[in-house]
């Protein structure tokens, strides 16, 4: 959301002195310091339109949700007509207030449990074995969407071994217009035996429609010294389904859909 004020005479100076309230939401701050000043018209007139504030706004409940006030204050230059074609100019403090706004925000449709909404992508790495020890692979979810209080990806099933999960820190993109987010786990699985150990595929439900991987199903671990010689390292790359697994909505950003 942008905050934008047109002017059609000089400002000296101006601030921000009142920020709305969103506690419906998470925000994130778009730097909007660069952005060049422009002369459009309105209607017969001429004027300056400034960028005051940009703040990407990621819903955190459905319903009507309201975007307050901001307020500014500015010094502006009056210029008075004296005569004769000469001008005497003195400042004079203003102050304005935008509109609220109300977002209707509707809700998930039905269906499982979801662990993010927006546009999401979901990436599986390659499980790797080196020495006999436990398989390793890096699983990450990044896009448009609010992922601080995403869930680690899950499994359809459950893994014939012992899991654990370490997360990498969370990183946010900003751009011009948006927000992204990067969340990174490794997880490190302990196979419970030697030879073919299959890691579940993704669930292919249809709030998790938008996710995407390319991580191989089927992985034979390396046994541990003296153990059977035969069972190597092994990945068959016929299916391209992918062991993740993640709740994962998206809906068209016009909806704000949390």
């Amino acid at each position: 959301m942008t905050w934008t004020s047109y002017n059609a005479t000089h400002v000296e100076q101006w601030q921000i002195v009142d920020l709305p309230k969103l506690a419906d939401f998470w925000t994130e701050e778009l730097d909007v310091r660069n952005d060049p000043q422009q002369e459009v018209l309105i209607g017969d007139n001429l004027v300056q339109r400034v960028r005051i504030r940009r703040v990407a706004l990621f819903p955190l409940r459905s319903g009507t949700l309201t975007v307050g006030s901001l307020g500014i204050e500015a010094v502006v230059l009056r210029r008075i007509d004296t005569g004769f074609g000469l001008f005497e100019g003195s400042n004079f403090d203003l102050t304005r207030r935008s509109a609220p706004l109300t977002i209707e925000v509707h809700p998930l449709p039905p269906g499982p449990p979801v662990d993010a909404v927006g546009d999401v992508a979901l990436t599986c790495g390659k499980p790797q074995q080196r020495g006999g020890g436990p398989v390793t692979m890096i699983v990450t979810m990044r896009g448009r969407a609010n992922l601080r209080a995403a869930l680690p990806p899950h499994w359809e099933r459950a893994v014939d071994g012992n899991v654990q999960i370490g997360e990498r820190p969370l990183t946010v993109e900003r751009t011009h217009e948006m927000a992204s987010m990067t969340r990174t786990w490794s997880y490190t699985i302990f196979p419970e035996h030697a030879g073919r150990f299959t890691i579940p595929p993704r669930r292919d439900a249809s709030s998790a429609r938008r996710a995407r991987d390319s991580a191989h199903p089927a992985y034979r671990p390396r046994p541990a010294r003296g153990s059977q010689p035969d069972a190597r390292p092994h990945s068959r790359g016929g299916s391209r389904s992918g062991p993740c697994a993640a709740g994962v909505a998206w809906h068209r950003a016009a909806h704000a859909d949390v």
